[in-house]
């Protein structure tokens, strides 16, 4: 067998077995998600209260506690899952190239768990709150558990993913797409990009809840910025 053909054989095999690791993580985290899912429905009842929480199916009951297990076995299995596709990609990659996918990885997963937490413990309840404020004088709001869930999870991702913007920012900075200096001077538009961002996931206008979603991005974008002018200014080498 010529080395390609081997070379070849060897990335299958190692795909196989990051696949099958990754795999066997999230079906052990899901049959642990499976018995935490009652606790975890509880405990976020008890962060989002709200009146009253329905299902309406027979199967409805069922069909939520197993998306919740599989939400909790995504989350659980997640840094095994990761392990192994950076195992799997990290011998064709450089040395500086390996540092950057670990770091870059961490980062992303930093940044979507800080928006996820500061979403879940500050903004949601003032959206649930808010929304719930609406229903008609004398009506008993009864929320189905999927959408209950939906909604939840939508947010939490949402907001996760917005908190990742100034890495982006981060990144034309870090290879000179653009200069520090110019996204310095677009202070107000990145202000007003993050505006109508909030404007758009915070419901009903309320200008609290906006600021309470601009406002830790626009202090994200500032780090972002901060940082890359330290890159710039005292790392050259690792800049280029």
């Amino acid at each position: 067998m010529d080395q390609t053909r081997l070379s070849l054989v060897e990335h299958l095999t190692d795909l196989r077995k990051a696949i099958i690791v990754a795999l066997l993580s999230f079906i052990i985290a899901a049959a642990v998600g499976y018995y935490l899912a009652p606790a975890l429905f509880i405990a976020l009842k008890k962060v989002l209260p709200v009146a009253n929480i329905v299902y309406f199916g027979p199967i409805d009951g069922f069909y939520l506690h197993i998306r919740l297990a599989v939400l909790l076995g995504l989350v659980l299995a997640f840094p095994a899952i990761a392990a192994s596709m950076v195992w799997f990609v990290a011998p064709g990659l450089y040395r500086q190239e390996k540092s950057i996918l670990v770091i870059g990885g961490v980062v992303v997963v930093a940044l979507f768990g800080l928006g996820a937490a500061y979403s879940l413990f500050v903004l949601l309840p003032r959206v649930m709150d808010f929304l719930l404020a609406f229903a008609p004088a004398g009506m008993m709001p009864f929320i189905a558990g999927e959408e209950y869930l939906n909604f939840i999870v939508s947010f939490l991702v949402y907001t996760g993913m917005a908190f990742n913007l100034p890495l982006f920012f981060f990144i034309l900075l870090r290879y000179n797409l653009v200069s520090p200096s110019f996204v310095a001077g677009q202070r107000k538009a990145c202000l007003g990009v993050l505006t109508s961002l909030a404007l758009f996931l915070a419901p009903g206008g309320d200008l609290t809840l906006q600021l309470l979603f601009a406002l830790p991005l626009y202090l994200l974008f500032e780090v972002a910025l901060y940082t890359a002018k330290l890159i710039k200014k005292y790392s050259i080498h690792f800049w280029r």
